[in-house]
């Protein structure tokens, strides 16, 4: 098919998608990569967000109370590998303890109270020197004329300003267009599941589906598009399984994930749609039955259920810090 106009949002691989086109030219993108670690609850723990700044370097550290745990992070340093296999080193999970234990020394935080810990590539412009913090964080939208004529590449952007980025983007595809378009309504239009929620909440409490526990999980997780859920269990009263001892899990999320959210592995599943992998455990108690709820629901043989069950292993292994071995 052919299109006016092409945006390269591949963040980090934004280079690597140029790179295919005859014409490309230098490196737009600088990444540094940025690690997390995630612990249990600790003595002396703040009770809300908490803010340090590393007396090492530095660097902004955040401690951050999350889905029962908290979360610690981030470090920045340069990278130039493969986005796909950035992985939180030892250095680093020793270097976010140091300075958790210095600001809260009753903590006394070891490798082994770390649940998981996960890393990523920010997208940064392309800095050849000096230090990492000094690369600008603003999100620059290049038009890469030298490839083609309409191709345009977003360099930076995150979580927090992503609406702002979209809108940036389309208006600037707009004017590209040589279009008249409405004025953007991002500003004060809610994210999907971010209207009634109260309602929704009363309806789950009346269902009797879930606990009180399972009620602000799926609110947390569906806000109120969890109506979608209760429609689910009416279709197929089966799928109203709990899945979990603590009754807070769906088996008609899975049917969810794969119907209306695009689900196509089990990884995708379990970890960037029901998020049972950001359990302390990573969910792994439930990757069984998941995989036989998702394999009915995708018609997957069970040799696909077997290599689905097998990726989803070695991915949730993948966010264990090599060589240490997880409290139970």
């Amino acid at each position: 098919c052919r299109a006016t106009i092409v945006v390269n949002a591949a963040g980090p691989w934004v280079d690597r998608v140029l790179a295919r086109a005859p014409g490309a030219g230098g490196r737009l993108v600088g990444g540094t990569k940025g690690s997390h670690i995630v612990v249990g609850v600790f003595p002396g723990a703040p009770d809300g967000a908490f803010y340090v700044e590393a007396a090492s370097d530095g660097r902004p550290i955040f401690i951050i109370p999350w889905n029962d745990q908290f979360l610690i992070g981030t470090t920045d340093t340069r990278y130039d590998g493969d986005p796909a296999g950035v992985r939180a080193s030892l250095g680093e999970a020793h270097y976010l303890l140091k300075e958790v234990n210095r600001v809260f020394p009753r903590a006394a935080l070891t490798l082994a109270d770390i649940h998981y810990a996960y890393s990523g590539v920010r997208p940064l412009p392309a800095r050849s020197r000096g230090p990492e913090s000094a690369i600008t964080r603003k999100h620059v939208i290049s038009r890469n004329t030298g490839i083609a004529s309409n191709l345009l590449s977003i360099v930076g952007g995150k979580l927090t300003t992503y609406r702002n980025l979209a809108e940036e983007t389309v208006d600037l595809v707009g004017r590209l267009l040589r279009r008249r378009l409405p004025e953007c309504r991002t500003a004060d239009t809610l994210l999907p599941g971010g209207h009634d929620l109260e309602e929704v909440a009363r309806l789950l409490s009346g269902s009797g589906l879930v606990s009180d526990e399972g009620v602000r999980r799926l609110l947390s997780i569906y806000g109120s598009r969890a109506r979608r859920l209760l429609a689910i269990v009416d279709e197929t009263p089966a799928l109203a399984q709990t899945l979990d001892e603590a009754r807070t899990m769906l088996a008609a999320e899975v049917v969810l994930a794969c119907r209306q959210e695009y689900a196509q592995t089990l990884v995708d599943l379990v970890f960037r749609r029901t998020m049972a992998g950001l359990a302390p455990d990573q969910g792994r108690p439930l990757y069984d039955c998941l995989a036989t709820l998702a394999a009915a629901e995708c018609g997957w043989e069970e040799s696909r259920r077997r290599r689905e069950l097998e990726s989803l292993i070695g991915y949730a292994d993948s966010l264990r810090l090599p060589g240490v071995a997880v409290a139970s």
